[in-house]
């Protein structure tokens, strides 16, 4: 497609300085980046677009192409990762509770778009992916989670949806990525707490992120020996050395709190852990141990939520 001084001058609307260079159907040097949008149904016809801070329908197509995985040329790009005034961006994933019979794609993507003003929402195979702009929500993470948490909240109840919503981000270009992030918080979410209709992915990302890090392998392969026969103790006494063991670390080896915790004195909290690190091997003192024991123990808690699920 060339770019010449007619298309130019008939189709785009926005301001601007061009240098013309040779004759009228010669090409223009623009201090901006111009995307033709070729048959694009949202325009219903060929197009033009001077790239600039707002311009939703260009960007929306360029989305589009970008979450399917088609490749996208450098003035494209651009328009992804050139947030406006440093705004931050937002992902969700919404799935229907009635698969057997959903609400058509397009009224969900409108009624989300009604609901997120500056928003945009696309289907995705069987989900809707929408993506917010934060830039009316106030300027503060935990103001943004408020609006996000409300108006979502309302949406997914009238529409029998749920949803997971992504950490924040600025480019645009990253939005395949957090997408998935906003995927598992609705799947982790749904698994470890459900009920709920809205699923942080900030509250669930150290799930995700035991759950990637087993690869396939099953918990039990990964459990340290010491951890094992503890395990085996609790099996066959009144005394849980292993609830009294993921107390501990959760509370970072304060005694005096794990003890009130327990509803114990602290001197049998104290008889304990030193039979946890004497009896079975286990070395509390070693940060990189306590880092690993309380990934495994949340990886038995994954475990053991989805066996009660089958």
């Amino acid at each position: 497609m060339k770019l010449n001084a007619g298309i130019i001058f008939e189709y785009l609307r926005d301001s601007f300085d061009a240098e013309l260079l040779g004759n009228a159907g010669s090409n223009l040097n623009l201090p901006r980046p111009v995307f033709y949008m070729e048959g694009d149904p949202t325009f219903q016809s060929d197009r033009l677009y001077l790239a600039s801070a707002d311009h939703l329908p260009a960007r929306k197509g360029v989305l589009k192409d970008v979450i399917a995985g088609r490749p996208i040329g450098p003035n494209q790009r651009w328009l992804l990762e050139t947030a406006p005034n440093g705004r931050r961006y937002a992902c969700t994933s919404l799935h229907a509770f009635d698969q057997e019979q959903p609400l058509p794609a397009t009224f969900i993507c409108n009624s989300f778009e009604m609901a997120f003003p500056g928003s945009y929402a696309f289907p995705v195979e069987t989900t809707t992916v929408g993506i917010i702009d934060l830039s009316a929500m106030g300027s503060s993470p935990d103001e943004q989670r408020a609006h996000i948490d409300a108006a979502l909240g309302t949406l997914t109840k009238s529409l029998k949806l749920s949803a997971g919503v992504s950490y924040r981000f600025s480019s645009l270009y990253d939005a395949p990525v957090y997408i998935k992030q906003a995927e598992a918080a609705l799947d982790n979410g749904s698994l470890m707490d459900p009920g709920k209709s809205v699923y942080f992915f900030s509250e669930f990302a150290l799930t995700e992120m035991v759950i990637n890090s087993l690869a396939g392998s099953p918990v039990e392969s990964l459990v340290p020996e010491g951890l094992e026969r503890v395990i085996a103790h609790d099996a066959s006494s009144s005394i849980s050395y292993l609830e009294t063991l993921r107390v501990f670390l959760a509370e970072n080896m304060n005694f005096s709190k794990v003890a009130n915790l327990l509803f114990i004195h602290r001197s049998t909290l104290v008889d304990r852990i030193e039979k946890i690190e004497k009896n079975y091997g286990l070395d509390l003192h070693d940060p990189d141990t306590r880092l690993y024991l309380q990934l495994i123990l949340k990886a038995l808690e994954i475990s053991d939520v989805v066996k009660k699920g089958l």
